[in-house]
This record gives structure tokens, C-alpha cells and sequence, in this order.
């Protein structure tokens, strides 16, 4: 076989022109990504909106800042490291973010970062004046605007608050044997889902976690037991422990975003990126994602294995 000379092949690769990264663009334009939901609680009530984007082929997908020290310890002259600060692209923080209800306007702020957890839900917007106390049956409208003139507009109602018949549970729980939560009806188009868990040092107890689906307005009796999980229950000599039972109502938009998709990670998964029907749009015009809301009521009983 006859070789072919090295200066050929060189010459070959060469004429190929540059073989480094090449920059990709495409015509698709950012989009806002918004998760809005809010909250009735028995004991407090709130809301939240997490802005995101989508990215544009060219964007870059994680922005380098600069460096930032930070010190510790007692000798703060050797006690430091250099902590490299990012901004992740798809993070929108220069958002006007409005929530209204009649004519009371509150204006929502992106929330400081904590210097623990400072990676997570950076674009999320708070109403700082705790203020903002959405009322079960009432309307509310969205408004999220950023300067380069993207918007998205958005309406939900708060489902009405269930009602646990506290007479149904017993005064205790167990894992030898099934037990049953009964509650009042509410006339809406919200969607019951009744969530329990064992607190115990802010973890749960093996088996504890248990979530159902109550679609139809006619049950209003939900029957399960806690999972046994044999040996696991190793700490049980520390004593009862608090087993709480809180039944929730989803209206259409919530349930429809992530619910009816099989979803168990819900809007934790919709804030990493791969939660929810991404690409679609509840309750909300303009971009992508959720407006939505649950109202809840909740009881504790105690556990005894």
C-alpha cells in the first residue's frame, strides 16, 4: 500500500477551515417561565412568584460574577476561602412582579439571598410587607413586566377552604392499624388531597408520608394506615409523636400543571428545570408555566407504634 505523506494529511485538516466551537444561533426568543402560586393556611397565608426564561441557543446558561471571600472562624486572616459567584441565565431579577386583588395592589420583591442556601429560587419574589394574606373564594390577578418589555398576565381563585371533621380522627394513630379522616364538603371546582406525615425532629418516620387524591366531591371519607416498616421503628422509645393530617383543596390550574401529569416533585421539580407540563401555560398569558393555588386545613394527632 502506498503511504500517503504527512504534509498531505496536514494540508487536508487545514483546508477544512476552523475546527474549534462554532456559534450556534437560532430565532427563538426568550420566553418568560413564571410559577406563581398561592397559599391559605389555617394558620398563615401567603404567596410566592418564581421568574424564570428560557434561553435563546446563543445565551449563556450560567453567568460568571466575579470571586467573593468569605471568612470564618476565629482568624478571619487565615480563616477564608473564595467563593466564585454565578448567576444562573434562565434567573430573571429585574422583574416588576404586581399581585391584585379589587384595587389593593402589592408589590412583589425578589428575595434576599440567605448565605446558606443562595443557589436556590434566586428569582423568587416575596411580598416583604407581609401584607399580602390571599382570602379563600377571592380572585387575584398577576402582572410580571421586565424591562426589555416582556410580560405575562394571570387570574386564580382561591379555592374555598376544607373542613377536617376533628370527631372522626381518633384521638391516636398506629401502624398495626388502619384509620380514617373525615371532612365537610366544599362546593368549588377545587380537588381534595389529603397529605400526612409523622413529625419527629423535622423528619419523617418510614411509612409516614401518605398522599391521596380525592376527585370526586361526593367521598368525603379517606381511610389508609400508616406503612409498617418493621425494625425501622428503632427510635419509638423516644416517645409519641406528632402525626399531622392536612387535607388540602387544588383548584383546576395547579392540578392540571402538575397532578394530573404524574408529577410527585411538583413545584420543586418545576424550579430545577424539569417538573410540571414544561412548555405550557395555566392560568397565566404571555409565557410559560402556573398560576395557581390550594387552601388547606390541618389537625395533629398523636402517633404510637
Amino acid at each position: 500500500m502506498r503511504k500517503i505523506p504527512l504534509i498531505l494529511i496536514a494540508t487536508f485538516f487545514m483546508s477544512c477551515g476552523d475546527w474549534g466551537w462554532q456559534s450556534v444561533e437560532s430565532d427563538h426568543e426568550s420566553t418568560l417561565n413564571v410559577f406563581a402560586l398561592l397559599v391559605a393556611e389555617p394558620d398563615s397565608s401567603y404567596g410566592f412568584v418564581i421568574v424564570n426564561q428560557t434561553l435563546r441557543l446563543q445565551d449563556i446558561e450560567k453567568v460568571y460574577l466575579g470571586s467573593d471571600t468569605v471568612y470564618y472562624g476565629q482568624d478571619s486572616s487565615e480563616d477564608f476561602y473564595i467563593d466564585d459567584v454565578y448567576k444562573s441565565g434562565y434567573d430573571v431579577l429585574d422583574a416588576t412582579v404586581i399581585i391584585s386583588h379589587g384595587d389593593t395592589n402589592w408589590i412583589f420583591y425578589d428575595e434576599p439571598d440567605s448565605i446558606w442556601y443562595s443557589y436556590d429560587n434566586e428569582s423568587k419574589y416575596i411580598d416583604t410587607t407581609d401584607t399580602f394574606h390571599p382570602i379563600p373564594g377571592e380572585t387575584y390577578n398577576l402582572l410580571v413586566e421586565t424591562p426589555d418589555g416582556r410580560s405575562v398576565s394571570g387570574s386564580v381563585t382561591v379555592p374555598l377552604r376544607p373542613n377536617i371533621r376533628e370527631e372522626s380522627v381518633s384521638d391516636s394513630v398506629s401502624n398495626k392499624a388502619p384509620y380514617s379522616v373525615a371532612f365537610s364538603p366544599v362546593s368549588d371546582n377545587g380537588i381534595f388531597r389529603i397529605k400526612t406525615y409523622l413529625k419527629y425532629e423535622n423528619y419523617s418516620y418510614c411509612g409516614s408520608d401518605q398522599s391521596g387524591i380525592i376527585a370526586s366531591e361526593m367521598d368525603t371519607i379517606w381511610t389508609s394506615r400508616v406503612k409498617d416498616c418493621g425494625d425501622w421503628w428503632g427510635n419509638a422509645e423516644d416517645g409519641p409523636v406528632a402525626f399531622q393530617i392536612t387535607l388540602e383543596s387544588i383548584e383546576p390550574n395547579y392540578y392540571a400543571y402538575f397532578i394530573e401529569n404524574g408529577d410527585e416533585n411538583e413545584f420543586l421539580s418545576f424550579i430545577l428545570g424539569d417538573g410540571g407540563s414544561t412548555g405550557k401555560s395555566f392560568g397565566i398569558e404571555g409565557g410559560y408555566g402556573l398560576f395557581g393555588a390550594i387552601s388547606s386545613d390541618k389537625i395533629e394527632r398523636i402517633f404510637v407504634p
